[in-house]
């Protein structure tokens, strides 16, 4: 009797075995998902770098006795200091 229940159920997995589960549908969506949050999180990183960086030029900008009327070699280079472009 037992045999016969191991065979049937030998038979049943080997009949599911090809076939895709919903289980491999939530895996797929699991990792897709996880992706996505890891992108998300690269992105937020580099916008707080940038939101960063804008403040420490702001900070140097408002730390200017008075408006600038007149080149001044000093500001110029504490601006290609500060400067970075990206592509």
């Amino acid at each position: 009797m037992t045999r016969l229940l191991h065979k049937a159920l030998q038979q049943k997995h080997l009949a599911t075995a090809g076939v895709k589960h919903s289980g491999d549908d939530l895996g797929i969506d699991i990792r897709r998902l996880r992706e996505v949050k890891q992108t998300i999180q690269i992105e937020k990183a580099s916008r707080q770098d940038m939101k960063v960086r804008i403040h420490a030029f702001i900070a140097v900008l408002e730390d200017l006795p008075c408006e600038l009327t007149a080149y001044d070699e000093q500001f110029v280079m504490t601006l290609i200091e500060k400067v970075t472009f990206c592509d």
